[in-house]
């Protein structure tokens, strides 16, 4: 018994400090009437990707193709092959 009764003093304690410091009155009875909600997100399309350890290793995909100077001095200096996407 004696527990519920510290626990609303603190609470008390706590809403007045929360007075003091301008937050406002805080209702802990309020329902929020809102539905949560829903947001979508598309994937963009790629047209190839860099993988690294092969198709079970890190890839990264890109919307554009990089050139082919790109791609070659990514597979000669990193070792990251280029694949289209099939």
């Amino acid at each position: 018994m004696k527990s519920k009764t510290k626990q609303k003093q603190n609470l008390i304690k706590l809403m007045e400090h929360d007075q003091e410091a301008g937050l406002g009155d805080i209702n802990f009875n309020s329902t929020i009437e809102q539905p949560p909600s829903l947001h979508v997100v598309t994937v963009p399309n790629h047209v190839g990707y860099y993988c690294l350890g092969g198709n079970i290793g890190f890839c990264i995909a890109f919307e554009k193709k990089p050139n082919w100077f790109h791609r070659t001095m990514m597979k000669v200096c990193l070792g990251w092959e280029w694949k289209d996407k099939s």
